[in-house]
C-alpha cells in the first residue's frame, strides 16, 4: 500500500490502536465520529494528525489538547492493516468541537423548515430574546465581545466565535450553545451566574431546532453589514476626500479674545506663538471654541507652568517664573514657546508618547527580561527627529526602510532599528 511514495506516513506501534478505533466500522453518524475524535483530543491522543500531511493539501492544522480548534485529520479507509498507513490525499475532515463534519456543512434545509422558522420566530420574541438580553448579550456583543462570538444579531450568531460553531441551525443535539448552558461542556454559561431553568433551556433547544430565527438586532439601531463593500457612508470619511484648498473661518472678536486676551494683570501679553493675530489653524479651532463659552485667559504663572508641563513635562523653576513675569515685552509668550521648543527636552517629553505606540523597551519584559544594549539608538533616533522637526512622512519611511532610503546615514539606520 505504501510503495515508495514519500507522503505515506507509517504510525509508532501506539497510534494504530487510535487511529483504528477512529477508523472503525462501528461509526454510525459523523456526529460520533466527532465526539469520539474530542474525547481522544481531550486526553492528549494528538500524534494521530500529523502536520505536514495538512500543508501538503494546502490545510492548517491547530493542535491543542485542552481545546482543539480547526483541526485537520487525515485518515485512510477502514480496511487497513495493523501498522496503519495514512495518505495525505486520502479521505479527509476539518473538525471543531463546537461545530460540525466539513461533509454536513452543506445539509440540506428540512422540508418543513418554513413552518418551523415561522415557530421559531414566536418562540424568540416570546422566550428567547429576553433570556439572550439578561443573561448573554453583556457579554457577547454588547459591553464585550468574549469568545468573538456576537449574539446581536443572528447573522453574528451564525458567524460563532473563536472556538467555532456556536449553534447548528435546526439541531439543538449538536450546538455548543446549548451543551454549555446545560452545563454538559465547559465553561458554563451563564458565566459567574446560576444555571438557566430547565424551561429556558428547552425553550433554546426548541428555538434552534426551528431555525433559530431572529426578529430584529438584540441591540437597537444594530445593523449588520458586509465589511467587504465600501458604501457611500464610508466614502465621506475625511480621509477619503480629495485635497483642496479652504478658506480658514472668520473669527469674532469675542473669540479673538481667547487667543491673545490679557492677563489679569501687568502688560498686554500676545499668547499667539506666531506673533500674529491669528494663524490659519488658530482660526479654525477657535471658530470651534466660539459657542463653548472657555474661561477668560490664565494669569503669566498659570501660562508658564502649563507651556513647561505640556512641552518638557516638568514644572518651570522659580527663576523661569520670575523671569517670565519680569518680562513685559508683547511678545514674551512666543518668546518662551519658542525657548521651550527649541530645548531638547520638547523630544525627551514628546518622543515618550511615539515610544509608548511603537511598544518600546530596552529590555524583553516578562519572564526572559533580558537587556536590549542597542534598543536607545532607536529611543535617541525618535528624540532627535521631534527636535529637529524632521518631516512626518521621512519620519515613517525610515523607520520602514531607513537602510534602503539613506544607506549612509547613521541616523536612517539607527531608525530602522
Amino acid at each position: 500500500m505504501s510503495g515508495n511514495n514519500p507522503k505515506i506516513q507509517t504510525l509508532s506501534s501506539k497510534e494504530p490502536k487510535m487511529a483504528q478505533s477512529c477508523c472503525s466500522a462501528e461509526w454510525k453518524s459523523l456526529a460520533e465520529i466527532r465526539d469520539r475524535f474530542a474525547r481522544m483530543l481531550k486526553v492528549g491522543a494528538c500524534s494521530i494528525i500529523k502536520k505536514g500531511w495538512a500543508s501538503e493539501v494546502g490545510l492548517e492544522g491547530r493542535l491543542s489538547p485542552n481545546r482543539p480548534m480547526g483541526c485537520v485529520l487525515v485518515f485512510s479507509l477502514p480496511s487497513v492493516p495493523r501498522i496503519l498507513e495514512l495518505r495525505a490525499w486520502s479521505l479527509f475532515a476539518i473538525w471543531s468541537l463546537g461545530g460540525a463534519c466539513l461533509a454536513s456543512a452543506a445539509a440540506p434545509l428540512p422540508v418543513d423548515h418554513a413552518e418551523r422558522m415561522t415557530r421559531g420566530l414566536t418562540t424568540f420574541t416570546q422566550h428567547v430574546r429576553p433570556v439572550l438580553v439578561k443573561s448573554c448579550l453583556s457579554c457577547h456583543g454588547g459591553e464585550k465581545t468574549k469568545g468573538g462570538l456576537d449574539l446581536a444579531t443572528r447573522e453574528d450568531l451564525l458567524k460563532g466565535g473563536t472556538e467555532g460553531a456556536a449553534i447548528v441551525p435546526f439541531s439543538a443535539q449538536n450546538s455548543r450553545l446549548l451543551k454549555l448552558v446545560r452545563h454538559a461542556e465547559e465553561p458554563h454559561m451563564p458565566e459567574k451566574a446560576e444555571k438557566l431553568s430547565p424551561e429556558v433551556i428547552a425553550r433554546l433547544a426548541s428555538w434552534i431546532d426551528d431555525g433559530a430565527p431572529y426578529d430584529g438586532s438584540l441591540i437597537p439601531g444594530r445593523v449588520t453589514r458586509d465589511k467587504s463593500k465600501v458604501t457611500e457612508d464610508d466614502r465621506k470619511w475625511w480621509a477619503f476626500q480629495p485635497l483642496a484648498k479652504v478658506q480658514p473661518p472668520s473669527v469674532q472678536s469675542s473669540v479673538s479674545s481667547v487667543q491673545s486676551g490679557q492677563p489679569r494683570r501687568g502688560a498686554k501679553l500676545n499668547t499667539d506663538p506666531l506673533n500674529t493675530e491669528h494663524s490659519p489653524l488658530d482660526r479654525f479651532l477657535l471658530a470651534k471654541a466660539a459657542p463653548r463659552q472657555l474661561a477668560p485667559p490664565a494669569d503669566r504663572r498659570t501660562l508658564i507652568r502649563r507651556a513647561y508641563l505640556d512641552l518638557h513635562g516638568i514644572p518651570p523653576t522659580p527663576e523661569a517664573v520670575e523671569a517670565f513675569l519680569k518680562d513685559t515685552s508683547p511678545d514674551a509668550w512666543p518668546k518662551l514657546v519658542t525657548q521651550l521648543l527649541d530645548s531638547p527636552r520638547f523630544g525627551e517629553r514628546w518622543g515618550r508618547h511615539w515610544l509608548d505606540v511603537a511598544r518600546f523597551a530596552e529590555s524583553s519584559g516578562f519572564e526572559h527580561d533580558y537587556d536590549r544594549p542597542g534598543a536607545f539608538h532607536y529611543r535617541d533616533f525618535v528624540i532627535k527627529a521631534l527636535n529637529s522637526d524632521m518631516p512626518f512622512d521621512q519620519f515613517l519611511s525610515w523607520q520602514l526602510a531607513g537602510d534602503e532610503f539613506e544607506p549612509n546615514n547613521p541616523l536612517a539606520l539607527s531608525a530602522t532599528g
